[in-house]
Protein backbone atom coordinates (compact mmCIF):
# COMPACT_ATOMS: atom_id res chain seq x y z
CA UNK A 1 0.00 0.00 0.00
CA UNK A 2 1.45 3.26 -0.51
CA UNK A 3 1.09 6.39 1.67
CA UNK A 4 2.21 10.21 0.86
CA UNK A 5 4.23 11.33 3.60
CA UNK A 6 3.39 14.05 6.26
CA UNK A 7 5.87 16.53 4.01
CA UNK A 8 3.54 16.09 1.32
CA UNK A 9 0.40 16.72 3.43
CA UNK A 10 1.79 20.12 4.29
CA UNK A 11 2.67 20.92 0.33
CA UNK A 12 -0.14 20.09 -1.41
CA UNK A 13 -2.44 22.46 1.68
CA UNK A 14 -0.37 24.89 1.19
CA UNK A 15 -0.47 25.03 -2.58
CA UNK A 16 -4.08 24.96 -2.52
CA UNK A 17 -6.57 27.96 -3.01
CA UNK A 18 -9.36 27.38 -0.61
CA UNK A 19 -10.10 23.99 -0.52
CA UNK A 20 -7.90 20.45 -0.93
CA UNK A 21 -9.50 16.82 -1.73
CA UNK A 22 -6.83 14.02 -0.51
CA UNK A 23 -6.40 11.39 -3.01
CA UNK A 24 -4.80 8.75 -0.85
CA UNK A 25 -3.91 8.24 2.90
CA UNK A 26 -0.68 9.84 4.29
CA UNK A 27 1.59 8.34 6.55
CA UNK A 28 4.55 9.18 8.83
CA UNK A 29 7.77 8.86 7.26
CA UNK A 30 11.15 8.62 10.06
CA UNK A 31 13.53 10.02 6.59
CA UNK A 32 11.26 12.68 5.22
CA UNK A 33 9.41 13.76 8.20
CA UNK A 34 12.09 14.38 10.71
CA UNK A 35 10.82 18.59 11.03
CA UNK A 36 7.23 16.88 12.50
CA UNK A 37 9.24 15.78 15.32
CA UNK A 38 10.42 19.45 16.86
CA UNK A 39 7.21 20.83 18.52
CA UNK A 40 6.91 24.00 16.80
CA UNK A 41 7.28 22.29 13.41
CA UNK A 42 4.53 19.41 13.85
CA UNK A 43 1.69 21.62 12.18
CA UNK A 44 -0.04 22.85 9.43
CA UNK A 45 -0.47 26.33 9.17
CA UNK A 46 -3.54 27.63 6.74
CA UNK A 47 -4.09 31.22 7.15
CA UNK A 48 -7.38 31.79 5.24
CA UNK A 49 -10.68 30.07 4.93
CA UNK A 50 -10.35 26.38 4.07
CA UNK A 51 -12.06 22.92 3.53
CA UNK A 52 -9.99 19.73 3.69
CA UNK A 53 -11.83 17.09 2.65
CA UNK A 54 -10.70 13.68 3.45
CA UNK A 55 -12.59 10.92 0.85
CA UNK A 56 -12.38 8.79 3.88
CA UNK A 57 -8.57 8.32 3.83
CA UNK A 58 -6.39 8.39 6.84
CA UNK A 59 -3.74 10.44 8.21
CA UNK A 60 -0.99 8.10 10.19
CA UNK A 61 1.11 9.42 12.65
CA UNK A 62 2.53 5.79 13.01
CA UNK A 63 3.08 6.69 16.60
CA UNK A 64 6.15 8.91 16.08
CA UNK A 65 4.67 12.57 15.58
CA UNK A 66 1.78 14.99 15.88
CA UNK A 67 -0.07 17.13 14.05
CA UNK A 68 -1.62 19.85 14.36
CA UNK A 69 -3.65 22.24 12.39
CA UNK A 70 -3.98 26.17 12.83
CA UNK A 71 -5.95 28.56 11.99
CA UNK A 72 -5.16 32.17 12.15
CA UNK A 73 -7.50 34.51 10.01
CA UNK A 74 -10.25 31.80 8.41
CA UNK A 75 -12.44 28.74 9.24
CA UNK A 76 -11.07 25.23 8.84
CA UNK A 77 -13.24 22.45 7.83
CA UNK A 78 -12.21 19.05 8.00
CA UNK A 79 -14.63 16.64 6.10
CA UNK A 80 -14.21 12.54 6.22
CA UNK A 81 -10.81 12.07 7.18
CA UNK A 82 -9.58 9.62 9.96
CA UNK A 83 -6.52 10.18 12.55
CA UNK A 84 -4.54 7.24 13.71
CA UNK A 85 -1.66 6.86 16.30
CA UNK A 86 -1.40 10.35 16.58
CA UNK A 87 0.71 11.22 19.44
CA UNK A 88 -1.39 15.07 19.89
CA UNK A 89 -3.28 16.16 17.66
CA UNK A 90 -4.55 19.85 18.09
CA UNK A 91 -6.92 22.33 15.64
CA UNK A 92 -6.35 25.77 17.04
CA UNK A 93 -8.18 29.48 16.28
CA UNK A 94 -5.69 31.88 16.82
CA UNK A 95 -6.16 35.47 15.82
CA UNK A 96 -3.32 37.18 14.87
Amino acid sequence: CFYSTFTDLKNNISNSANEFNMQSDYKFNEKTDKDFLNEGNNYIKINKNFVINGNNHTIDANNKAGLGVFDLNGIITINDLTFENVIETSIKSETV
